[in-house]
């Protein structure tokens, strides 16, 4: 989608993709095909897959390394994990992580995935030069969504089996006191500078700023039903909401929190994630 003109190009992927996300570059972005256990590789200039890569069973979430080297998949219904060597496109041995893993974040240097595995309520730590996973953290009741600060020190997670965010301490693994949001914790953005995270909430309208230093939540943002995902701009100034049932992203200018007018995108958009740089 052209954010500056809201002119959008559906590309076929496989069944049911349900996470994207893009290089640091802004050329390839990759889309996890649940439906048909395949990750599609994408040129964002020519809007064309250009690869497809065969994963484990029902991959649901992704990670990129920050070198962009390598991407993670995980995959759901195999209570694991797996990297695919973005070189070759070639998919690396599986480790077994907790029950239904979703969604995952990488630390800005690179050491440690974070993966949510939703049915035992644990974070996963894995440490990427090793391949191992760590011992579980136990989080809020089904974690769904990880993102990592900027500064790498702490990675929150939206436990969507309720309205919370539990920040964890990466040097020690430790969770912090928990942010209490409204609606069911879904998506997560945070702000360059790190001082603010967005929650977005799936089972409702809303998306909710949260000081990261005080724990205390903003005045929810009405975007419109089945608020799932929220992504940023790369300089943090507008977010962007899918909102499922109305098939729109809504664009929240960040500062003032005003909303936007919807962008129309195909049916049930589940995730959306912005290039950080211009595509020539």
């Amino acid at each position: 989608m052209d954010l500056t003109s809201g002119t959008s190009t559906e590309i076929p992927v496989g069944a049911n993709p349900g996470e994207v996300v893009v290089s640091s570059d802004g050329r390839t972005a990759y889309a996890a095909n649940q439906g048909s256990d395949t990750v599609s590789v994408i040129d964002v200039a020519t809007a064309k897959v250009t690869s497809t890569v065969a994963v484990g069973d029902v991959p649901a979430g992704l990670a990129l390394t920050p070198d962009g080297r390598t991407l993670w998949v995980a995959d759901y219904s195999d209570d694991a994990v797996q990297p695919i060597d973005l070189a070759t496109n070639t998919p690396g041995a599986k480790i077994p992580v907790g029950d239904g893993p979703e969604n995952m974040a990488i630390t800005p240097d690179g050491t440690t995935l974070y993966v949510a595995n939703i049915h035992d309520s644990t974070v996963s730590p894995v440490d990427i030069a090793t391949g191992r996973a760590d011992t579980p953290i136990a989080v809020g009741p089904n974690p769904f969504n990880v993102v990592a600060a900027p500064d790498g020190r702490t990675v929150y997670v939206s436990n969507s089996g309720g309205s919370t965010v539990t920040p964890i301490d990466t040097t020690t693994n430790d969770t912090r006191p928990t942010f209490l949001v409204t609606g069911q914790a879904y998506g997560l953005a945070v702000s360059p500078d790190g001082r603010t995270l967005w929650v977005s909430a799936s089972n409702g309208d809303t998306i909710t700023p949260l000081d990261t230093v005080t724990g205390a939540p903003g005045t929810p943002v009405t975007v419109g039903r089945s608020a799932f995902d929220v992504t940023l701009d790369w300089n943090g100034t507008t977010a962007y909401v899918t909102t499922a049932d109305a098939g729109t992203l809504i664009p929240v200018t960040t500062a003032t929190e005003k909303v936007g007018t919807p962008l129309k995108t195909g049916a049930y958009p589940l995730a959306a994630t912005v290039t950080g740089v211009p595509i020539n």
